[in-house]
């Protein structure tokens, strides 16, 4: 006979702590709205190569003599219209929702990641190595972060990784100064202190023990970190100075609206709607996070 899988007490707790999060979670009815509409872009971002009816760089060929180096009006042909360069704007949109979200997610992925070291080292380890790390910290918070963006970004050669690296090295502090301190917290929990009393080793207690306990702030932090680098790669490209043309992004489609505000409101109107949309939707899932995770919730 095939004997039944026996499951552990913490594997099954930890299951039951998933579930009750995506229960709270899915109560949220805004949050939950906000990551299917999240989804639904991201499919539509990454599949941007079958859905878009046209090449995003290709000047429409079709278009008649006097209309060539004007915006055209939505059309059956151009469901958004199309820019000053007679290029499909809805598929631009497409490949540069695709180019922000991108940069959004990577530049987490590198926040993150450096906020999770710097925060777990300086929590764990404490005194004077704790002191140094919250200096360096303060002084980075104390840099303009956009005015670093603007010179760092005009020194090095303009590319999409180049901004993708300068938003994600210079985004982590606030997510280390949240790591340290629930470590510092999760450091005088039983569970930890038994640990150390039975000679665990620091990796053992920090990757078993406090960095699963401290995952449900990480994530609702990294949930905000995305829609903030998609704002600043919007902002920067709006002036020039973020994904290099030809390519589309959101932002530097913005730019190419700039001079055409009043002429052809479906330039800008495009481009800012989604930013819009796609920002609100990453706060709004965070917030359902944020209430998910707190277990003193009563949310009817």
């Amino acid at each position: 006979m095939t004997r039944p899988v026996q499951l552990s007490e913490s594997t099954v707790t930890q299951a039951s702590l998933w579930w009750i999060t995506w229960r709270n979670f899915r109560r949220h009815r805004l949050a939950l709205a906000s990551l299917i509409l999240l989804i639904v872009l991201g499919l539509m971002a990454v599949f941007a190569d079958q859905i878009a009816p046209f090449n995003p760089n290709d000047i429409n060929t079709q278009a008649p003599g006097v209309a060539r180096g004007m915006p055209e009006p939505p059309s059956a042909l151009h469901l958004f219209g199309t820019d000053n360069y007679n290029r499909d704007v809805f598929s631009r949109a497409l490949y540069g929702m695709r180019v922000s979200l991108s940069v959004g997610f990577l530049a987490m992925l590198i926040s993150i990641s450096l906020g999770i070291l710097i925060g777990i080292v300086a929590g764990y380890s404490g005194g004077l190595l704790d002191n140094v790390l919250m200096r360096i910290v303060d002084i980075f918070l104390s840099l303009p972060s956009f005015i670093l963006f603007l010179a760092l970004n005009a020194i090095l050669e303009a590319s999409i990784w180049n901004l993708i690296l300068i938003l994600g090295f210079f985004s982590w502090m606030d997510v280390s100064r949240m790591v340290r301190a629930e470590i510092l917290a999760l450091k005088e929990r039983d569970f930890v202190i038994a640990s150390m009393s039975v000679g665990a080793s620091p990796r053992r207690i920090i990757l078993a023990h406090l960095l699963p306990n401290a995952l449900a702030p990480i994530i609702v932090a990294a949930t905000l970190v995305v829609p903030s680098a998609i704002l600043s790669e919007s902002a920067l490209s709006y002036i020039g100075l973020g994904v290099p043309p030809p390519d589309a992004s959101l932002g530097n489609m913005l730019e190419d609206a700039k001079d055409w505000m009043l002429l052809a409101w479906w330039m800008w109107l495009v481009p800012g709607v989604l930013i819009s949309v796609v920002v609100l939707a990453f706060n709004f899932v965070g917030d359902g996070l944020r209430d998910a995770f707190d277990p003193t919730l009563t949310r009817r």
